[in-house]
Order: C-alpha cells, then structure tokens, then sequence
C-alpha cells in the first residue's frame, strides 16, 4: 500500500463504524495487504479470524456475512466522515479485493452537513440544558480467590441470598461479596460513539452511574438512559406507559399493528455452521422529567444492541434512513414522543453486530392499550 493508502485506512480503522469490530477490522487489514489479488473465503476465515485448516465455506458462511457488513460500513464512512477524501476504498461486489479508487473531484466537496443528526439530537445541542448520560454497572459476586459469578437476572443485592444458594454449596455462600465494578461492553461502545458525537457537536456530556443517581438529579437534565430494565432502574419507570416497553426476556409490544408481534425475543439460529444471534434494541424518545426537558432511551436484553443502537444513533446515513422509514419529512423537529425498534443481527461466538434495521416504529402520545 502506498503512504496515502495506509493513511486512509487507519482513519477508517479508527472510525465509529469500525472501531468496535474487530473481526471486520481484520477482515480489511488484510484485504488491504494482499490489494493486488482477489482472496478466497478460506484464506479469509483462516489468516483473518482463526478458523481452523478445516474450514469449509459451504457450511460456514462467516466471511459472506462478514464482507456484507464491511461493504455497508464502508459505504456509512464515505457518505459521512470520509465524503472529502481523495481516495475511496471498496470491495467490488462478486470478488474479496479492496481496491482504491481515486476521487480528485472530492477534495473540493464540503464535509456534508449532518442533517438528520442534528434533526434526531436537536434537544441536546441547544446548550440551555445539562446532558446526562445514564450507564449501569452489572451486579456480580466474588470470593477471596478471584473467581466472580453472576445471573443476568439478579441485579438487587437483596434478592441475591436464594440464588446463591441454589448456585453454590452452603458453606461458600458467605465468601462471595457483592461487586459492582463492571460494565457491559456493549453498554461502554454505545457510551464512546455519544461521546465522540457530541465532542463532534462541541456539547459537553455528563457521564453518570445509574446507581448513584436520583430522579432530583435529573429533573433539569436532558437524559439519555442506556440499558436494560434489569440493570438500569430508571428504563422501567420512563417506559410503563409506552407502546413498547423493554421487560425481563423480551421487548413486549401492547398495542400491536397488523403485521407486528407482541413479543420480540432473542433467537439463536446456525446457517450451516455458523451461529447467528437476533436481538431487538429499542430507541425511545419522550419528554423529560420536568417540561422543556427530553429523554431519549437506548435499551434492550443483550449488551450488544446497545453498542448497535448508539452506533445507529451517531451515524448520519443511518438516522436519514430511521427518518425515511418513520414517515418523517426532511423538515421540522423531530417528534416529542417516538419510539423506534431496532432489529440487530449477530454472528459467530462473539456475538458481533453485522446488520441494524428499524422494523417497527410510534410517533404518537399513545400509552399501552390505547388506539395507536
């Protein structure tokens, strides 16, 4: 690769888009190194994401799905971040190859003006109010000699004694001490992308732990709440009127259309040999505690559609099509009270997000078992 080339791709590496996938990122690393020869998929799963020798794509269509995914992002970078440069990496459809092709004519062009953006965040960007972001930290149990457990159903510490005792011998049960240290990963990937997309903005955010908030603390705060109603107890509370409202194993939908489900479950599937995951994340938007206020919800059952909704949420041409697919003009504020949701697609056993679409959509004042 020549200098200009590296420089392209290490902006791209870094991006929101794929900084948070590591399987796609060397995916490209290596398309990018052998740019003179179209790979095959089993050099591909091999050298790139450590399949083993025997690795037969007929029946694991990992680098498939995979490529997919690189071709979308790529395509989310060039009409955003990377509109002005000179240079545009591709993978041609029909053969595993990056190739660099040269746009001169982009150099003139202005960086596009994020539209739908700022149309979405609009509330947030004004200044007149403090931006609070609310993260949870996981409920896990730990001993003397490091070993840690937990159940993504119990996050109360006071109703923790029967669990463990189920779990463990009678005699260990006293050693294990509640340890409030950890965050999902997802939950942290969706906290970045909002975090660079205000520093983008110039708003400055406040970061705050769930556990230790207060709903007085929030009263004059535009909140964004990331999480599940098991771990986060402010998602519960600001969904119980809402059509959609996330609960223990499942995104329940009490007012559905024709054609929508009432419950939206995670389901696990193999194609051929490859596991894929499906999850749901739920964006919500509604007025705040106080009037003047907002609050938008990013919530769901898995970690990794948190990483998927703020990845959504914080990308340009992925909020114009949320937009498109809600009915919404390009003009005008974006509606006080909404709620969209998100199907995410995930692959192999590290469970990485290849594909986000909104599914379902309210734009209304309508709560559970009304005419919406």
């Amino acid at each position: 690769m020549t200098k200009q080339e590296r420089e392209l791709l290490q902006r791209i590496l870094q991006s929101r888009q794929f900084a948070n996938a590591e399987s796609l990122r060397k995916i490209l690393m290596l398309l990018c190194r052998y740019k003179d020869r179209a790979l095959k998929e089993y050099e591909i799963a091999v050298e790139a994401l450590g399949r083993g020798t025997d690795f037969d794509p007929k029946t694991d269509p990992i680098v498939r799905v995979s490529i997919a995914a690189i071709r979308e992002r790529l395509e989310s970078w060039f009409a955003s971040e990377g509109a002005r440069e000179p240079l545009r990496l591709v993978i041609p459809k029909g053969r595993y190859q990056a190739e660099f092709q040269r746009c001169d004519a982009r150099e003139s062009l202005p960086r596009p003006v994020p539209r739908a953006l700022r149309r979405f965040w609009e509330p947030y960007l004004s200044g007149d109010r403090r931006v609070v972001i609310l993260i949870s930290e996981l409920l896990f149990f730990r001993d003397d000699r490091g070993n840690y457990v937990r159940n993504i159903f119990v996050n109360d510490r006071s109703g923790a004694a029967d669990w463990l005792r189920e779990l463990l011998p009678a005699s260990d049960t006293a050693v294990f001490r509640p340890s409030y240290h950890f965050m999902s990963a997802g939950e942290v990937h969706c906290l970045l992308s909002l975090l660079h997309l205000f520093a983008e903005f110039g708003v400055v955010t406040e970061p705050r732990n769930a556990r230790f908030a207060s709903w007085q603390d929030l009263q004059e705060a535009n909140v964004i709440l990331i999480g599940s109603s098991r771990v986060n107890r402010f998602v519960a509370p600001m969904l119980q009127e809402e059509c959609f409202r996330v609960e223990e194993r499942a995104v329940v939908n009490y007012c559905p259309r024709p054609g929508e489900l009432r419950w939206y479950a995670g389901v696990r599937s193999f194609e051929g040999q490859l596991e894929r995951l499906t999850e749901y994340a739920l964006i919500t938007r509604r007025p705040g505690i106080v009037p003047g206020t907002c609050t938008t919800i990013l919530s769901g059952n898995h970690g990794r559609v948190m990483e998927a909704a703020g990845a959504f949420l914080t990308a340009e041409d992925r909020v114009q099509t949320m937009l498109e697919f809600m009915g919404l003009s390009s003009v005008g504020p974006f509606p006080e009270r909404a709620q969209i949701l998100l199907q995410v697609e995930m692959v192999d056993f590290d469970e990485e997000v290849v594909s986000v679409s909104p599914i379902a959509f309210r734009v209304s004042d309508c709560v559970a078992g009304a005419s919406c």
